[in-house]
């Protein structure tokens, strides 16, 4: 599908001069974001190129280059922002009355539903940091660690209320590491999770990834009062 603009034909359309001051190149910068994720979510990912970028938010295809050297790295700033708005959501769930338990869950709902919609909306999840790849990547599937301020926030937020729950246990279950990936695993699982097979059907992937939830707490709570 592509995408019809009033001002796709660059020929009929005079181009924006050169950003000079410092917010008329964030400007720029944002709207190569906006366009990108625009025809991404369009498109999908592999054909959309940068010229088909630059192209669509009005620009010269050398402009789009001044401020992303590469695909990936415009992917990453698209991803990066969407991050952050999720991290901006998951901080007013700390403001609400509710148990340290109900949190997880809140938190949880709250990640689950924005990876469900990235991967609705761009074919994959996120949060999984898949965009930090290179195509020619020999092992595609190798474990990466996440080198933006974005990821860094979300990781932050979900250590942070795993701890609020600790607190209220006898004993530290686990380490803290091994409980924040053990969380995020369930997240991104249960959005991977299929539908089924021609064999069976299985359960609304947000009841799987609460039974799982549900038992990696009662499995918290134990190794807590077991000492």
């Amino acid at each position: 599908m592509t995408i019809q603009s009033p001002a796709a034909n660059l020929s009929e359309r005079r181009l924006p001069g050169r950003a000079r001051t410092d917010e008329a190149k964030q400007q720029v910068r944002q709207r190569l974001i906006d366009a990108g994720r625009e025809l991404i979510a369009h498109e999908g990912m592999a054909p959309v190129s940068l010229r088909q970028i630059a192209r669509h938010a009005h620009y010269s295809p050398a402009v789009v280059y001044r401020y992303f050297p590469d695909k990936a790295a415009l992917l990453m700033a698209i991803r990066d922002e969407a991050l952050d708005r999720f991290a901006d959501r998951v901080e007013g769930i700390f403001d609400r009355e509710v148990s340290a338990e109900e949190r997880l869950f809140h938190v949880a709902d709250a990640g689950f539903q924005f990876a469900i919609k990235q991967a609705s909306n761009f074919g994959m999840n996120i949060l999984t940091m898949l965009w930090n790849r290179s195509e020619n990547d020999p092992a595609p599937q190798a474990a990466i660690s996440d080198p933006s301020e974005p990821g860094a926030r979300v990781h932050e937020l979900y250590e942070r209320v795993i701890l609020q729950f600790f607190d209220e246990l006898e004993n530290k279950p686990m380490a803290l590491d091994m409980a924040v990936a053990a969380f995020m695993s369930i997240i991104t699982g249960a959005t991977a999770l299929p539908a089924g097979s021609k064999y069976r059907a299985f359960p609304d992937q947000a009841q799987v990834m609460h039974t799982n939830l549900e038992a990696l707490i009662a499995r918290w709570k134990h190794l807590a009062a077991s000492g």
